[in-house]
């Protein structure tokens, strides 16, 4: 199975919403065999996510209990892909763990080959949708 990790600071905005509509999108076009995972470098374990994106994902018809998780060694480790949401998240974890260079990548230069970071803000989840819907496929090339 392959394993795709979403890294934010503390996960309860940008990194859930992105691993929640990954996992929508890949489970509409029937891709079973990727688990996608998210994670925190500064989050504490069972923080619900935040109102405004609770929102944003309930209006894609994603709905649940979504709660922060910690990144631990593992998942990193286990992780085939791991895209983050910002360039500085991204930096932290090539610190800790620099043999993982090639499957790190910041969430918008893997979908767009741009660095520029998608601030959580109104419109986040359109724009990040957008650019998954554009190219999910691109999640199997690595």
């Amino acid at each position: 199975m392959r394993k795709i990790l979403v890294v934010g600071g503390k996960n309860t905005y940008r990194s859930l919403i992105v691993s929640e509509y990954l996992k929508k999108a890949l489970k509409d076009k029937a891709k079973t065999e990727t688990e996608v995972l998210s994670g925190g470098i500064m989050a504490f374990s069972g923080i619900p996510i935040e109102p405004e994106a609770a929102v944003c994902l309930a209006k894609a018809g994603i709905t649940g209990e979504f709660t922060s998780s910690p990144l631990g060694k593992q998942a990193v480790l286990d992780a085939d892909l791991i895209l983050t949401m910002s360039e500085k998240i991204k930096n932290a974890i090539l610190g800790k763990f620099p043999d993982i260079r090639g499957k790190v990548f910041t969430f918008s230069y893997f979908f767009s080959g741009n660095e520029t970071e998608m601030s959580a803000s109104p419109g986040f989840m359109e724009a990040a949708a957008a650019m998954i819907d554009a190219d999910l496929d691109r999640l199997f090339s690595i």
